[in-house]
């Protein structure tokens, strides 16, 4: 795991799970056991989730990012703003249904959009 600290207090820490499920398996495990899937909302998060997830055998590590059909936009699962992308070169939502993100260990840890029903590795974060 790995703390993120604001104005010298510890306000959330992320947590790497080590078991395969789909996004939305991995997203009710976090809402669970924790507050949710990891957003990554600025380039300081993006280095911590880089950090946790380094040591890490699985090259795919769900977090949560998805597509919205309907709105035709991407959304934090836990309601944040999406302002800030990290996604590899070129994007493409289609009907094929890889609507769900997860940042790719092995490509800069570069964000690549997956088909939801795949099993990866997961990012969790705890809000204190």
């Amino acid at each position: 795991y790995v703390d993120w600290v604001t104005n010298n207090i510890v306000t959330g820490t992320l947590y790497l799970v080590l078991e395969d499920k789909t996004w939305q398996e991995a997203s009710w495990f976090c809402r669970t056991h924790y507050t949710d899937l990891a957003s990554i909302t600025d380039s300081q998060i993006q280095g911590k989730v880089e950090k946790t997830i380094k040591d890490e055998g699985s090259r795919m590590i769900w977090i949560g990012l998805r597509w919205n059909f309907l709105y035709s936009s991407w959304f934090w699962a836990n309601g944040d703003q999406f302002n800030y992308s990290n996604f590899e070169e070129s994007v493409t939502v289609n009907r094929d249904f890889k609507s769900c993100v997860a940042v790719h260990k092995e490509n800069r840890f570069k964000w690549s959009n997956e088909c939801c029903k795949s099993r990866f590795h997961f990012l969790c974060f705890e809000i204190h």
